[in-house]
């Protein structure tokens, strides 16, 4: 049975789907502004999968487990509750996937230029990680918001990426403004993380089953081969640290530099 504390049980808690609005649609899940079925209702950002998983925990159950365990956690997004919905697979099977339900931040608006309350976010037209707007291009409102409150966001930045990362034991492994949320209340900055990231280490890796301290969540741990640099055994993936070569890594000429931490841990005899 789902927590005490979830407001949202079952799909009767929203209002019905024909009046949701779409906000994002990505290969493994997709995202719509609602609202609760209550007359009071504050506006609501409903999140579920596109397709049942066939191998392991979906995506979109990883991301609730994220914003359960770091309820209450500055940057991470309020969670109202979640349940299980019935779907047709392609193949004409019957099958069930995720659906949650977070608390949408009061006049919030995306740092990037590729989300907002009013346009559709299509990943298909930027999944290419190699396209520079994705990692610079801040909007209007965020730009403005860090010429008049500098200070107040960069620590709400900074406590965003401290209760996800060193409290939660996630990884962000597609950094990008188009993953997060701003609002600004008087001189109050809230910064949130709207995409659950995977989970490396902590109680929820280990729940997942995650085998490596330095692994890829949900893959399996792979012995160490004989290497004559960091970049022979990357640490996660190689675009997260742009360390190898050519176009198919992901990471092109003009690319940022990446994660130095996600190089790649060769052990020093065998250099």
């Amino acid at each position: 049975p789902p927590p005490q504390h979830w407001v949202v049980r079952d799909a009767s808690h929203l209002q019905d789907e024909s009046a949701w609005t779409p906000l994002g649609r990505g290969k493994r899940k997709e995202a719509f502004s609602a609202q609760l079925r209550r007359s009071d209702s504050r506006p609501v950002i409903v999140k579920r999968a596109k397709h049942t998983s066939t191998r392991g925990p979906s995506v979109v159950y990883e991301e609730v487990l994220y914003l359960e365990y770091l309820r209450g956690h500055t940057g991470i997004p309020f969670l109202l509750g979640g349940f299980s919905e019935n779907m047709t697979t392609t193949s004409n099977r019957a099958s069930s996937r995720v659906v949650y339900v977070v608390r949408s931040l009061d006049g919030g608006f995306a740092p990037g230029p590729f989300l907002n309350g009013h346009a559709m976010l299509d990943l298909h037209k930027m999944s290419a990680i190699t396209h520079q707007q994705r990692f610079y291009a801040m909007s209007k409102e965020f730009t403005r918001l860090a010429r008049h409150l500098p200070l107040e966001l960069a620590l709400a930045i900074l406590e965003c990426f401290r209760s996800f990362s060193e409290v939660g034991g996630f990884f962000l492994q597609d950094l990008a403004p188009s993953q997060f949320q701003v609002a600004v209340s008087g001189r109050t900055v809230s910064f949130e993380l709207i995409d659950g990231p995977p989970a490396m280490e902590g109680e929820v890796a280990r729940l997942l089953g995650v085998n490596s301290s330095h692994g890829v969540s949900g893959e399996a741990l792979h012995p160490v081969p004989t290497c004559l640099a960091h970049t022979d055994c990357p640490a996660t993936k190689s675009y997260h640290c742009c360390c190898a070569t050519g176009e198919a890594d992901g990471c092109g000429a003009k690319t940022p530099i990446g994660a130095p931490e996600a190089r790649g841990h060769c052990d020093v005899r065998q250099l």
